[in-house]
Parts: C-alpha cells; sequence; structure tokens
C-alpha cells in the first residue's frame, strides 16, 4: 500500500514581475482539453491541459515510452486501439503509435471546414466522431480513412454507444 511510481511533466509557468504573478495559461483552443489518464494496454497516456505535450509512460514503471510530442492542435484522445493512440483534433485527427509515438499514417484525416461538435466513442477499430457540419464520421483508425459519414438532423454533442444505439448529450 505504497506509491509505486510518480512523474511530473513540465506545466505551463506564471510569470512573475515586481508588483503581481499572472499566468499565462492558454487559451482553450491551444491546449488539451481533457487532462485524465487514460490507460490501455499497459500505458497511461497523460494530455495535461496545464502542458502542452502528450505523455506515453510505461504503466509498471512510470518511465516514458518516448519523449513527449507536441499537442499540434490536437484536442484530446479519442482511444487506444491495438497499438495505436487515436487523437483528435480542431481540424483534423490523427493515429500514434504506442511502440515509438510516431505517426502512424502518412497524413492525418482532414475534417475540412467541419470540427469536432463532441467527444465520439470507439468501437473496435472504428472511432465515431460527432462534427459541426452536422455529420457523424466513422473512422478506422487502421487505414486512417472516413469509411463511412452520416448526415445528422443537427450536430450532435458528446456521444455514448448502448446496446447497438447511439446516444448524444448536448
Amino acid at each position: 500500500r505504497s506509491l509505486l511510481w510518480g512523474y511530473q511533466y513540465p506545466a505551463f509557468r506564471p510569470t512573475v514581475n515586481r508588483y503581481r504573478t499572472t499566468t499565462s495559461f492558454p487559451n482553450i483552443g491551444d491546449r488539451w482539453v481533457d487532462g485524465s489518464a487514460t490507460v490501455a494496454q499497459g500505458v497511461v497516456v497523460l494530455t495535461p491541459v496545464e502542458a502542452g505535450q502528450l505523455h506515453c509512460l510505461d504503466i509498471l514503471s512510470g518511465r516514458p515510452r518516448w519523449s513527449p510530442i507536441e499537442r499540434d492542435g490536437m484536442l484530446f484522445v479519442g482511444g487506444v486501439f491495438d497499438g495505436l493512440i487515436f487523437l483528435v483534433g480542431t481540424e483534423r485527427c490523427r493515429a500514434i503509435r504506442l511502440s515509438d509515438g510516431k505517426r502512424e499514417w502518412n497524413e492525418d484525416i482532414e475534417l475540412g471546414s467541419a470540427r469536432p461538435s463532441g467527444r465520439g466513442f470507439l468501437t473496435g477499430q472504428f472511432y465515431f466522431l460527432p462534427t459541426t457540419s452536422a455529420e457523424l464520421l466513422k473512422i478506422d483508425i487502421k487505414t486512417g480513412q472516413v469509411v463511412q459519414t452520416t448526415k445528422t438532423v443537427q450536430p450532435l454533442g458528446n456521444l455514448v454507444s448502448y446496446n447497438n444505439q447511439i446516444i448524444s448529450d448536448h
């Protein structure tokens, strides 16, 4: 019943001058929107809102699997599947390999003028992403392709899948 390991990442630091301290915390569009840890396949994936990097740690030792990588417009971790971290960004999506932190696909999935309108869900190798263009994208994480686009009546919010149904919370 003791702490096995701890990890400290570099965070945005406050600016101090003679008269006051100000925090240069980034705007919502310039940082991760979800700071929760994702635990899967023997790793802990961290996207701290007070830092601008993605961290991947071995779950047993706490040692980094690879050097932290820059956020580069990504917003949150969509999920982990078959050795890949699926990232959703403001304008694009990408997959990062757990083994070395490198991109899995040659090119990111570009969202065009659409933006994510909520968190999607991962089922098998497919991620379902709601967009501001009132479409639901079915993305194949293994190939990096949008395999299906379904028009919706209005933009969906955060999604949950239950009993072969999709529930939108907006």
